[in-house]
């Protein structure tokens, strides 16, 4: 899925029905978006395709803020801590970020690029599940319903089933770049 039109995320949303290419099951994969945050206070959410507040109940994955933070939800059955700091103090109210976040199951853990630099890695707890989940994509929030909306715009945004190479990964961060440049 990529959307490529710059996005006022203030009090509206997108939603892309499921869809099985989005069900990243027991993939490795990569979530990327470009987004200018008008605030840095509270969690709002990015690209979600999970239910917030629904620990293990929901499965899926979402890459959320959270302050300054990026947050990842990994979230499947039996999962006893679906919420990971991907990125701390990186974003500042007022400028795009071009963010990068990849799950690698083997190691298990999430490593964020933030416009285009590498955060320390951050081990997935409670090991890697099947996160085939049937919600549906939530741009600009973290449900359907709207909760916690993103205050700002959104830029460009990617999700796809495998790790990047950093051949790959400059290329996607250049486009990231491209939408808001």
């Amino acid at each position: 899925c990529h959307c490529g039109a710059p996005y006022d995320a203030i009090d509206d949303r997108l939603v892309y029905p499921d869809d099985p290419a989005l069900r990243f099951g027991t993939t490795d994969f990569t979530l990327a978006v470009a987004f200018k945050p008008d605030t840095v206070t509270g969690s709002k959410g990015l690209l979600d395709k999970t239910e917030f507040g629904v620990a293990g109940a929901s499965p899926g994955w979402a890459i959320r803020v959270s302050d300054d933070d990026i947050q990842m939800s990994y979230d499947y059955p039996g999962n006893p801590n679906n919420v990971y700091i991907a990125a701390t103090n990186v974003l500042t109210a007022g400028a795009w970020h071009d963010t990068i976040v990849q799950l690698n199951r083997a190691a298990p853990a999430f490593t964020a690029f933030i416009n285009d630099v590498a955060q320390s890695p951050v081990t997935v707890g409670g090991g890697v599940g099947d996160i085939s989940g049937t919600k549906d994509l939530v741009l600009g929030a973290m449900t359907t319903a709207g909760s916690n909306p993103m205050d700002g715009t959104i830029g460009r945004a990617l999700a796809i089933d495998k790790l990047l190479s950093d051949a790959d990964r400059a290329i996607v961060n250049g486009w990231l770049n491209a939408g808001h440049a």
